[in-house]
């Protein structure tokens, strides 16, 4: 919608609409940004439009982080152990970085990782030293624990274990992932401590953490000042402040027990816990943006994590969701095979399940301009619940490979799901007997790249 007014201090959407990066990278003059932000929080639309930005904004500044880092720390290391140079002499400290920060950079975008974690092996203990409950798998920066009755604090090491009772707390701008035994994770977001009291129970003492559970049966609590959280198999975000404390349930339930009372938070919930009193509980529509602290973690996993790989989909359907709400057709179009992937994971997503004109339009657009690259997703498409998007996809395949296997388009559309589901298996094969015919197709079953050697003597912490 449009604000007009005879008020120079009002927005109109367009206005808004050409500010909104620049308000992301903080260049805009105080009347200005003053001027945006009343807008955005009057016009739906444009709140819809920047929140999308923060999305992609937020998914890039994760993603290249631990690269950033990486550039500066071989950088450092290399200038480190350079000789001493006259002033005159060329200035080595830019252009060895920039260097550094390229070669960071290319290297990721290359081989989808800087360096990949390497697996933790089991410690061997002696009697007198208690068993680990939780090992430090994955850090961006320093990570400090302090074991029960010391009073400093002490830098642990990747592949570090801790003990119950042992506290461990992340700087600024520093997050990290422990493991332990039963298989669930820990996440610890910046400025956050929290005390480990076993493998499946921990105290939040500030900050936000991320728990995913592993089945067991025996519950998983998260314990804070203000309630007591149990979860079973469940994936959940917990933040605790001094004045409430927020819990982001992603997958399964979380049961909160405050001052009395008790409440069961399901997948998609939020619950804030005030002074031990439970508030009501709200539906969060954007799971990934809420939680999108945790991308730096799962983008040094490595581009096989399925954790990465579902919030990448998820990412680019909200783009072909974008595209759908916020662009004509011809428009969306005009981008060519660059729409092909947003629109085809917004088909398959939740996200457009209650959206069968958008679906269906969608597979329209990507039917007439999809690539041979795109072959693998069409034939994807052909086990969607929707007939008019199986029709697409066969229209799109027929005319990509010259193939219809014995099927015409409206076949496609007029049967069954189950009949089509078998039928898509006939293509699956096709497939990959023909995937090396196309061109930018890699051969099929390459072999995988061999393991790196786990070291056998890992840091261990000092005894309380």
């Amino acid at each position: 919608m449009l604000y007009f007014s005879r008020n120079k201090n009002l927005m109109t959407c367009e206005e808004s609409q050409n500010l909104l990066n620049a308000h992301l990278d903080g260049e805009l003059s105080v009347d200005d940004r003053a001027r945006l932000d009343a807008h955005l929080a009057e016009c739906s639309d444009c709140r819809a439009a920047y929140d999308a930005l923060l999305v992609q904004n937020g998914k890039l500044l994760s993603a290249f982080a631990p690269r950033r880092r990486a550039a500066q720390d071989v950088a450092n290391r290399v200038i480190s152990q350079l000789p001493h140079r006259s002033p005159r002499r060329i200035p080595w400290w830019p252009m060895l970085l920039s260097a550094a920060a390229g070669f960071a950079v290319a290297f990721g975008l290359f081989h989808g990782q800087t360096s990949p974690p390497v697996a933790i092996a089991p410690t061997t203990h002696p009697a007198s030293q208690p068993a680990p409950i939780a090992q430090l798998a994955l850090t961006t920066g320093a990570v400090e624990f302090r074991c029960p009755g010391d009073a400093q604090w002490s830098a642990m090491a990747t592949g570090g274990s801790v003990a119950s009772g042992t506290s461990v707390r992340t700087g600024p701008n520093v997050r990290c992932e422990f493991h332990t035994p039963d298989g669930s994770e820990i996440r610890l977001n910046a400025d956050t401590q929290l005390e480990m009291k076993s493998p499946r129970r921990f105290e939040l003492a500030q900050g936000q953490v991320w728990s995913t559970v592993a089945h067991a049966p025996q519950p998983f609590e998260a314990k804070t000042t203000m309630a007591l959280f149990t979860a079973m198999g469940t994936q959940f975000d917990l933040s605790a402040k001094p004045e409430a404390a927020v819990l982001t349930v992603v997958e399964g339930s979380v049961r909160v027990d405050g001052n009395g009372s008790q409440k069961t938070v399901e997948s998609g919930q939020r619950l804030t816990v005030t002074d031990g009193h439970l508030g009501e509980k709200t539906t969060v529509h954007d799971l990934a943006l809420a939680t999108r602290w945790v991308n730096e973690i799962l983008v040094m996993k490595g581009r096989d994590n399925p954790e990465l790989a579902k919030r990448i989909d998820d990412l680019f359907a909200q783009i072909g969701q974008q595209k759908m709400g916020f662009l004509f057709e011809e428009e969306i179009r005009a981008l060519g095979d660059h729409c092909v992937i947003p629109l085809t994971k917004y088909i398959e997503s939740d996200r457009s399940q209650h959206q069968p004109a958008q679906r269906a339009t969608a597979a329209r657009i990507v039917c007439d301009v999809a690539p041979q690259w795109a072959i693998p997703n069409l034939i994807e498409l052909l086990q969607d619940r929707d007939g008019e998007v199986r029709y697409y996809a066969a229209t799109a395949l027929r005319r990509l490979t010259g193939q219809g296997l014995g099927r015409s388009p409206e076949q496609w559309r007029n049967d069954n799901l189950f009949t089509c589901r078998q039928a898509a298996t006939q293509w699956g094969g096709w497939w990959k007997e023909n995937r090396e015919r196309y061109p930018g197709m890699p051969p099929a079953d390459l072999p995988k790249p061999k393991e790196t050697p786990v070291a056998k003597d890992r840091t261990e912490m000092k005894k309380g």
